[in-house]
């Protein structure tokens, strides 16, 4: 099973970096309430890094006054090269695999697909439960030249990624000042269509519902 959750309010959305500075207690405090859900589930977090692993421990211990949940432990997802397929995730007896792993904000930087490094993980430990948290894979996908079957292949990737849960906040930019402005949200639950929401002084209202996920075109041209 491969699932995706995307949330992307301001202090993780990096659209809005510039005015709402990436917040990585936020993101912390997300993945750890989402693993503490999943008990009995064993479930490993891997982190971009043993140094973010190592902060989000002393997090959770700050906060909640005492080690892991017994469900959960920390790992990480090898930055390398991925054609050294380099992945310190597992030991090499398959029933210590977890059932359930959660890849924390996987982004790919030149030199580095960590697409790759996903797709070597999910074969060592196939029938667990894989899930994405705000991931960063799509634009590296276009951003480089594989050759079309290659990069078509890794679009097919990242797509078996069912949409479980998505939030994006919906801005306009004022100019000159560049300067943004909430106007709705796109959200998007387990079995129910793409919904778009107004803000106005009320609140939030449905402005439509979509089958797939709309894109820019398709919200700028709504009646906001």
């Amino acid at each position: 099973t491969r699932l995706r959750l995307d949330v992307l309010v301001p202090g993780l959305n990096d659209q809005l970096e510039a005015r709402f500075p990436f917040d990585s207690t936020l993101l912390t405090e997300s993945v750890l309430r989402l693993s503490s859900a999943l008990a009995p589930l064993r479930t490993t977090i891997l982190w971009d890094s043993s140094g973010t692993a190592a902060m989000a421990q002393a997090f959770y211990e700050k906060e909640y006054g005492g080690s892991l949940c017994p469900h959960v432990t920390f790992s990480t997802l090898s930055r390398q090269r991925s054609m050294r397929d380099s992945l310190n995730t597992y030991d090499d007896a398959g029933e210590d695999h977890a059932q359930v792993y959660i890849i924390v904000r996987p982004k790919s930087v030149r030199g580095d697909q960590v697409l790759l490094t996903i797709e070597k993980a999910i074969s060592r430990a196939p029938e667990a439960i894989w899930v994405l948290v705000n991931p960063l894979l799509e634009d590296s996908i276009d951003a480089y030249t594989f050759g079309i079957r290659e990069t078509d292949r890794r679009r097919d990737v990242l797509g078996e990624f069912q949409q479980v849960y998505s939030y994006r906040g919906l801005y306009k930019i004022a100019r000159p000042a560049l300067i943004p402005s909430e106007r709705g949200a796109l959200l998007k639950r387990w079995m129910q269509p793409w919904k778009v929401f107004k803000l106005d002084r009320d609140g939030y209202a449905l402005l439509r519902e979509f089958e797939d996920k709309p894109g820019r075109s398709e919200l700028s041209g709504l009646s906001w």
